[in-house]
């Protein structure tokens, strides 16, 4: 939480995998309250900090019913998608997102 909260943004990549990838024992990752990826999300959200979902592969942006209550508010933002038939738009997209949050604010 701590190094997360030095962040000005945090971009969340999704891939196809993402909301069901297993542990060692077999249990969906993301419903493991100590799972690093949960964790990193969670921090992002509770000190506000901008998160910027990035999907890959193809994948779609979880629902909120696919998400742990602690992170459900992820499913609101909007996402951005990287694929490799528009790389240079989707990323150029991206670098404007990052811009725009990472403005310093007049209050500042």
């Amino acid at each position: 939480a701590e190094q997360i909260g030095r962040c000005k943004a945090v971009i969340v990549m999704i891939g196809k995998r993402w909301r069901t990838i297993k542990d060692k024992k077999r249990r969906r990752r993301l419903d493991s309250e100590d799972d690093l990826v949960r964790a990193e999300i969670r921090a992002a959200l509770q000190q506000k900090i901008p998160v910027i979902p990035v999907t890959v592969q193809n994948a779609a942006m979880p629902s909120a019913e696919d998400l742990p209550d602690d992170i459900r508010l992820l499913s609101r933002r909007n996402g951005i998608e990287l694929s490799a038939t528009r790389w240079r738009t989707d990323v150029d997209r991206l670098i404007k997102e990052l811009d725009r949050v990472m403005k310093p604010s007049s209050d500042s």
